[in-house]
């Protein structure tokens, strides 16, 4: 198992075999697309990893622009304590190996210019438990 997934290719509804209409009477679940770029994190070998959509490792440019973000040290203490690096007193069956997957909104237009963004921020929209090799479900991750 890799204890560092990337985050899957999802096909468009259109590409569905054997076609879109195998979607009605299941529930559906989204979130807003933001125009950042794709960073996913996780906490391995006593430190903080950071990897792109395509690269295990993100460009210094993408991790100093994570670093920047106000709620970034929240994310990293979530990730160390969560790990099963983690000495923290509560149970072992809360840790759950995460990656955090998020969207990086670096200050400055967005990397198709249809956005401004005044800072840089992350959105997290998604949480993998690599222990059970399962995403969280929407109310977890919120």
């Amino acid at each position: 198992m890799n204890d560092f997934p990337s985050y899957p290719e999802i096909p468009s509804i259109a590409n569905l075999h054997p076609g879109p209409q195998v979607l009605l009477g299941r529930p559906i679940h989204w979130t807003e697309k933001r125009d950042g770029s794709n960073l996913r994190l996780a906490w391995r070998d006593g430190a903080l990893r950071i990897g792109s959509r395509h690269l295990v490792e993100a460009s210094e440019q993408f991790q100093a622009a994570f670093r920047a973000c106000p709620q970034a040290d929240a994310l990293v203490e979530f990730l160390r304590e969560h790990s099963g690096e983690s000495t923290a007193s509560f149970a072992a069956d809360f840790r759950f190996d995460p990656v955090v997957y998020i969207e990086l909104l670096v200050k400055g237009k967005s990397p198709t210019r249809i956005e401004v963004h005044e800072r840089n921020e992350f959105v997290v929209f998604d949480i993998r438990d690599c222990k059970a090799d399962r995403f969280l479900p929407y109310v977890a991750v919120y």
